[in-house]
C-alpha cells in the first residue's frame, strides 16, 4: 500500500525550469539550470509540501546569490551562471541540494541586517559563528535585500522554508564559502507520511508524540519537583528541566495528580533545549499514518497533524516546535501540576 503513495520527485522538480528562466531575465541574469535525481521517489504527500520550499531557495539564489553577467566577468567567472537541484535517497533520508557558483553567504552584511532591526546587539552579534550566522536568515521577517521588490525583501521566503521542513521532520544545512556560492541541503525523512509517535492521555485526551522529539520517559515522585521563579521544574542528571502539563500548553484543562502520586514525564528537544511535558498516561508506540487536515485546524497552537488510529479514533499529532514556543510564553507553577489539599 505505501508503494502506491511514492511518486517520483520530478513532479516538484518540473515546476522549476521556467521560474528560473522568468526570474533571471527579469533580474538581468544569466543562468543555466542543472537538474538530477528526478527519479527518486517521494511520498505523494510531500509534493505540495516541498514545493513551496523549493521556489523559495531557487528565488534566493538567483536573486542574493547569483550574480549579474558584468559582476561575474569581473570576478573572473563565466558569464553564465551554474544553479543545480540534486536529489538522492541515503538510506531512509532524502536529501536535496540547490548550489549556485554565485558570491556566498556575505557575514558582515548579514551581521549588519542583524544588528539594524534589532534583533541583536553589536556585541552580541559580533561573537555569532559562522553557522550562527548561516542561521539568522530563517528568523522571521528577516531579509539583507536593500529594498522590497516581488522576489525579496519581505523576509518570508527563507523563515516559510525552515518551517515546512521542520514540520516534515527535516533539517537545513548551509554551506558556503565567499566568492564561490552556496549550497542549500534539504534532509528529510523518506516517507514523511508515516511517523512514529508516542501515544499519550493528557487532559482526558489521547494525543500523539513525534518520536524524533522525545528523548526519555521518566516516572517522577511529587518529592522531585522544584520551583525556580515560579516554574516548576527537576533535576535531571544535574541539569534543571522545565515541567509543562502537556494539556495546559494546548489551552485545555489538565487533570492534576495527587501529591502521593508519581508523575508520567515525556521529555522533548528541539536540538538545543530540553521541556519535560507531564502526561496522565503513556499508552504506546505506535506507528501512524498522518492525515491532511483543514488549515484552519493547523493554526490551533500545538496542532501539527493527526490521524486515525487502529479502533477508529481519531488522534490529534501535536507540533512540538510550537509546544517549545507556547512554553516560553507561559510558566507553569507546583500548584498546578499538583493537587495540594
Amino acid at each position: 500500500m505505501l508503494a502506491l503513495r511514492v511518486v517520483p520527485i520530478a513532479l516538484v522538480f518540473n515546476r522549476l525550469p521556467r521560474l528560473v528562466r522568468d526570474l533571471a531575465h527579469g533580474l538581468d541574469r544569466q543562468v543555466h539550470l542543472e537538474i538530477s535525481g528526478e527519479e527518486v521517489r517521494i511520498d505523494k504527500g510531500m509534493v505540495d509540501v516541498l514545493s513551496e520550499p523549493m521556489l523559495h531557495l531557487v528565488r534566493n539564489a538567483l536573486d542574493h546569490g547569483i550574480e549579474s553577467a558584468a559582476d561575474r566577468i569581473a570576478a573572473g567567472k563565466p558569464a553564465q551562471a551554474r544553479l543545480r537541484v540534486v536529489a538522492r535517497q541515503q538510506g531512509n533520508t532524502l536529501l536535496v541540494e540547490v548550489s549556485d557558483d554565485g558570491r556566498g553567504l556575505d557575514h558582515e552584511r548579514i551581521r549588519a541586517s542583524a544588528i539594524s532591526k534589532g534583533l541583536l546587539t553589536a556585541e552580541a552579534a559580533a561573537a555569532l559563528t559562522a553557522r550562527e550566522l548561516h542561521n539568522l536568515i530563517f528568523l522571521p521577517g528577516f531579509s539583507t535585500a536593500a529594498q522590497v521588490t516581488e522576489v525579496s525583501g519581505r523576509g518570508v521566503g527563507m523563515d516559510a522554508v525552515k518551517t515546512r521542513v521542520l514540520k516534515l521532520g527535516g533539517q537545513v544545512e548551509i554551506s558556503t564559502e565567499a566568492g564561490q556560492g552556496t549550497v542549500f541541503t534539504l534532509r528529510l525523512p523518506l516517507s514523511a507520511a508515516i511517523q512514529n509517535v508516542i501515544l499519550v492521555e493528557s487532559g482526558g485526551r489521547q494525543l500523539a508524540i513525534p518520536e524524533r522529539n522525545v528523548t526519555e520517559i521518566l516516572s517522577l515522585s511529587a518529592s522531585a519537583l522544584q520551583s525556580v521563579q515560579g516554574q516548576a521544574c527537576c533535576l535531571l542528571r544535574g541539569v534543571t528541566l522545565p515541567l509543562y502539563h502537556l494539556a495546559r500548553l494546548l489551552g485545555q484543562p489538565a487533570v492534576a495528580a495527587a501529591a502521593s502520586t508519581s508523575l508520567e514525564v515525556v521529555v522533548l528537544t528541539d536540538g538545543v533545549h530540553r521541556i519535560g511535558l507531564i502526561v496522565e498516561r503513556v499508552l504506546g508506540r505506535p506507528e501512524v499514518f498522518i492525515r491532511d487536515i483543514h488549515p484552519d485546524l493547523v493554526r490551533l497552537p500545538g496542532v501539527g497533524g493527526a490521524s486515525i488510529l487502529g479502533d477508529g479514533r481519531v488522534v490529534i499529532i501535536v507540533d512540538c516546535e510550537n509546544l517549545f514556543e507556547l512554553a516560553v510564553r507561559q510558566a507553569q507553577s507546583l500548584h498546578s501540576l499538583l493537587r495540594v489539599s
